[in-house]
């Protein structure tokens, strides 16, 4: 029996695989349980359009990510102060303060500071370069510049 599968079954297909399946497996679990439907003419093109429309949704989605990534890494003048004492800094800049002073009236960003990758307090004087993961495979990197105060 030809299907067209719903949902990923180990296995035996992934979603929207159209394959040949025994009758009994068919009609017996994967269509109780709605990991399959029939193959025919219109649920084959049903499935053709849900796939486009998924591809155009997902492209979307990057556009939007690889815009965010832009305005991320556009950011220039990002920098924290921490005062001076015995010539050593004292305090730290937390991954929180970095993500509040993101969202603040000047950037207008939600960010979740868990996606810093390998990111820690920032308690020494200079530049960081700090790597944000927005999807798999696009990482913005953000510029912290840590200056002292007397």
């Amino acid at each position: 029996m030809k299907v067209i599968f719903l949902k990923d079954v180990k296995g035996k297909g992934k979603k929207h695989e159209v394959k040949n399946v025994t009758d009994g497996y068919a009609k017996n679990y994967l269509i109780p349980n709605g990991l399959v439907e029939i193959a025919s003419r219109d649920s084959i093109n049903q499935n053709v359009r849900e796939i486009n429309h998924e591809k155009e949704t997902e492209n979307k989605l990057r556009d939007e990510l690889l815009n965010l990534k832009t305005q991320i890494e556009s950011i220039k003048d990002f920098k924290f102060i921490l005062k001076i004492k015995d010539n050593k800094p004292f305090g730290s800049v937390s991954l929180k303060q970095i993500e509040e002073k993101l969202h603040t009236k000047n950037h207008l960003m939600q960010i979740d500071k868990r996606k810093f990758i390998n990111a820690n307090n920032l308690n020494k004087i200079g530049t960081y370069y700090l790597n944000y993961k927005l999807d798999h495979d696009i990482i913005a990197r953000l510029t912290v510049i840590v200056e002292g105060e007397q």
